[in-house]
């Protein structure tokens, strides 16, 4: 029988005999506690960690430090950006290079969400602003083009004052005071644009001339749309064209197949080639069919819904849980995120039902199982289990030897 000393080396059949042990305890613990594959149930929050500080420019100098060189081919670009609740989410005031404003969320601003105040060559392009006391300002400025952005719940959607030659081209401006505000301007722009549901008026323009408003599609503003009276368009300024004067007018959800389409306000403007607004397409709504909710002791199952909606003129959605109303709020975004929780093991049927302007109703049902969650196993009793079966083995191996 041979002894083992300390200057000896472990045998290979024991290195050999552990380290298969480590491979499958390697394969029982998980990188946590058990769980169901993700997929089935999540929690949906809000990343705030992405969240970006206010921009602020002032003067040519300060656009340098974005990405460009300020021409009309290579303007300075500031994009990708998320800020919410200040005064102003971004301000850029006594520029002449060209710059563009792009991609960006702003959401809560006192202010407005974006200011532009004496700026020349600018271009507001794909933003979604939400809930800010001005969408988009415009304050002295000239050639500044808006273009394709999403503004919803402001006191004011697009203000433009006291500018010159710019253009507001397909944007959906929609749940606000007022959609598009023009106060002492010239010369700009106004074509195809969805411009709805604003509580005070679609489109008004003050003090305004020779500014051109057509391909528009303007309806279910005012505030008594209830009653069938729609407040689309105001013009108290000089010259305004509400057409293209070679045959393309506006859309009117209130238009009554007799052309001139009337511009309320004291100019007395007129649409020469007004067309009927309709909406005979429900919306397209998305989501699972089933979810797999777990309810264990730490508390109340929590419920999450997530759905997709596809729709030009959205109003109002709402939701119930089994027949009860749960929640019902203004459609402001392509995506409905509902949270509700369940203390008891049981099923669950969630149904968002979702309107637009015109009535159309499109609805989507969840069937949600709650149930146990799977027993979770403790990470370092495997490990504990595991250390011990090698020790064990490794006893046997040397008692073996010994023996020999």
């Amino acid at each position: 029988m041979t002894a083992i000393t300390s200057q000896d080396h472990w045998p290979r059949n024991i290195i050999v005999t552990m380290a298969l042990a480590l491979v499958l305890l390697g394969t029982l613990i998980p990188s946590s506690r058990m769980r169901p594959a993700r997929g089935w149930f999540a929690v949906a929050q809000d990343d705030t960690s992405q969240l970006n500080e206010p921009v602020i420019i002032i003067g040519d100098q300060d656009l340098m430090e974005w990405p460009g060189s300020g021409t009309v081919q290579d303007p300075y670009v500031i994009s990708g950006l998320t800020v919410r609740d200040t005064a102003y989410c971004i301000l850029v005031t006594n520029t002449t290079a060209h710059f563009v404003i792009r991609d960006c969320v702003l959401r809560g601003a006192s202010g407005a969400a974006i200011l532009l105040s004496g700026v020349v060559h600018a271009t507001v392009l794909n933003n979604r602003i939400i809930d800010s006391d001005t969408g988009i300002s415009v304050i002295k400025s000239d050639h500044v083009s808006i273009q394709s952005n999403r503004i919803t719940g402001c006191k004011s959607g697009i203000s433009v004052e006291v500018s010159t030659r710019g253009t507001i081209h397909g944007n959906s401006v929609f749940d606000n005071s007022v959609g598009v505000l023009l106060q002492n301007v010239t010369g700009y722009m106004i074509t195809a644009n969805d411009i709805f549901g604003n509580d005070w008026a679609g489109v008004s323009l003050y003090l305004s001339q020779d500014n051109t408003i057509y391909a528009n599609h303007v309806g279910w503003n005012g505030p008594d749309v209830t009653q069938g009276i729609e407040k689309n368009a105001m013009d108290s300024g000089g010259s305004n064209h509400w057409d293209d004067a070679r045959g393309s007018g506006n859309f009117w959800h209130d238009w009554n197949g007799t052309a001139p389409y009337l511009i309320e306000g004291t100019s007395n403007s007129t649409d020469r080639f007004p067309a009927l607004l309709e909406d005979d397409t429900p919306p397209q709504v998305d989501g699972p069919s089933q979810i797999i909710a777990y309810l264990d002791k730490s508390g109340p199952a929590i419920v999450t819904v997530n759905w997709t909606v596809e729709e030009r003129f959205p109003r109002i959605y709402s939701v119930t849980v089994n027949d009860m109303a749960a929640e019902s709020h203004s459609l402001i975004n392509n995506t409905i995120h509902f949270v509700t929780t369940r203390p008891t093991i049981g099923t669950l049927n969630i149904t968002v039902t979702i309107s637009d302007w015109e009535g159309n109703e499109a609805s989507h049902s969840v069937t949600v199982e709650v149930v146990p969650a799977p027993a979770q196993i403790d990470s370092l009793a495997i490990v504990g289990c595991s250390v011990l079966s090698i020790v064990m083995v490794a006893a046997i191996v040397l008692l073996i030897k010994r023996s020999k």
